[in-house]
């Protein structure tokens, strides 16, 4: 392993790149001492010449090594010039894994001596192995290689619409690497916008993907029926005068492309599990700030709010956009128009990390119930067939129709 080591690492261009990821304990002693002294050569000199290489090394090690390991490192310098083996693609791979391996083994047998570790500091490994392995090995892929067009087309015509019109025009398509958050206060139509919109996108949807639906407020059927409510336009009279038609339709348009998951105490490593069995067009979060993880680590609930947000922001790059509602405080209680100082517990944290924040407010007066007033709080890359520049921070006033689940 040692020789094909040092083989990888005689073009200059692999060492100044990848030596930083070979851990002592990986290789020999004679490869570290080499790899040490690699670092000197390739400031004067180019890839190496195992050869070449051989004379400069003796002469700076002359006078402080004894003869018979200084034979040592001659004959292996010598095999090296004679190797002619293809490399392999994945060497550093090994090495960060036999790195990592070691240490989680290291771990993992104190607990099985008896001492108490936590589990969560073998994750933690795990998840830094996955890291130095992507900065190490995966670098290129995140370069932006595409041709301008391409993103042209992919910026103005990619992504979803939104049902409302309204926000087609302020907002933009809903594209991959959006994160979007919805507020409100309770009672005010979150579940109801929710479900209005994930129905008018899986009308969109034509590639086999799903929209996931990750509950954690009211029950899950209830919250099935809202989506049948929405996706058919029916009241629950309708609904109940004609079930199996009902039934059928809701199948036929809905039930292939709409997974809800209604798991009250869902952490991010069960929803990252079921992104990985339902490849997603969209993830909807139905609370994200309720979805357990990041617990202990970082001082408060607003710094664990921002650690959420982030994640979700990279399950929007990774996957498909993120959508998630999010309360208001009580100082919103009947106010109309809302402003984002009025998260919960956010700070920042939301308006910071978000690319659209949606926020709508409620009137109590008799007479305006059922009026609904929007407010775009926030609105980041609003690119669309549909998107008015002028309507990019603007206010609109709904009507929602609760007994079908819609606005209009």
């Amino acid at each position: 392993m040692s020789r094909k080591v040092l083989q990888f690492f005689s073009e200059q261009e692999n060492y100044e790149r990848y030596a930083q990821y070979v851990a002592p304990h990986t290789v020999s002693a004679e490869c570290n001492v080499i790899l040490k002294s690699l670092k000197s050569w390739y400031e004067s000199h180019g890839d190496v010449d195992w050869l070449e290489f051989s004379e400069w090394w003796c002469l700076s090690q002359a006078g402080s090594m004894k003869q018979e390991k200084m034979e040592t490192y001659k004959t292996l310098f010598r095999v090296m010039s004679e190797c002619d083996e293809e490399l392999e693609d994945d060497i550093v791979n090994q090495f960060i894994a036999q790195d990592y391996c070691t240490q989680i083994a290291e771990l993992t047998l104190k607990g099985a001596e008896g001492d108490k570790i936590d589990v969560a500091s073998v994750e933690q490994l795990v998840n830094a192995w996955n890291s130095t392995t992507d900065n190490a090995t995966k670098l290129d892929q995140y370069i932006v290689t595409e041709a301008l067009d391409e993103i042209i087309d992919y910026i103005n015509l990619g992504g979803f619409m939104w049902a409302q019109d309204d926000l087609n025009k302020a907002v933009g398509n809903i594209r991959q690497g959006k994160l979007i958050c919805f507020a409100a206060r309770p009672n005010v139509g979150k579940t109801t916008f929710l479900a209005s919109n994930v129905c008018h996108v899986a009308q969109q949807i034509d590639d086999g993907k799903k929209i996931l639906w990750f509950n954690n407020e009211e029950d899950g059927k209830e919250v099935k029926y809202r989506l049948a409510q929405a996706g058919l336009q029916l009241t629950n009279e309708e609904i109940e005068a004609d079930r199996a038609t009902a039934k059928q339709k809701y199948q036929e348009l809905y039930e292939d492309k709409i997974v809800v998951i209604d798991k009250a105490n869902a952490n991010t490593k069960d929803v990252e599990e079921y992104i990985r069995q339902y490849p997603p067009a969209m993830i909807i979060f139905d609370q994200l700030w309720k979805v357990h993880g990041f617990e202990g680590k970082n001082g408060n609930d607003t710094a664990r709010l921002h650690q959420m947000f982030l994640w979700a922001r990279e399950l929007a790059k990774l996957h498909a956009p993120v959508m998630t509602v999010h309360q208001v405080k009580t100082e919103g209680e009947g106010q109309q128009w809302l402003t984002p100082d009025l998260l919960y517990l956010s700070g920042t944290a939301i308006q910071g990390e978000v690319d659209t924040l949606i926020m709508m407010g409620r009137s109590y007066s008799q007479e305006k119930m059922l009026d609904r007033y929007v407010t775009i709080a926030k609105n980041k890359g609003a690119y669309g067939p549909m998107v008015d520049s002028s309507l990019r921070e603007a206010r609109f006033e709904w009507t929602i129709n609760p007994e079908r689940a819609t606005f209009n």
